[in-house]
């Protein structure tokens, strides 16, 4: 069973191959790099909630925080 987190993550990464958005331009939009946000589809860590909310707007409510 995943997690909140792992569900939140599943959804991002398929929203991005979707929409066929790079980790760079998603990270641009949401003020992270694309470093970070690459931790964050890693599972090496996890947004707070800002960033969540960033996501959120950013996916136009797909992924939710």
């Amino acid at each position: 069973m995943q997690t909140e987190t792992g569900d939140a993550v599943d959804k991002l990464a398929a929203y991005m191959r979707a929409k066929q958005i790079g980790q760079r331009d998603l990270a641009k939009r949401i003020e992270k790099d694309q470093a970070t946000l690459s931790r964050y589809l890693s599972r090496k860590s996890t947004p707070n909630v800002t960033t969540a909310n960033k996501i959120a707007l950013a996916t136009g409510g797909a992924v939710k925080p």
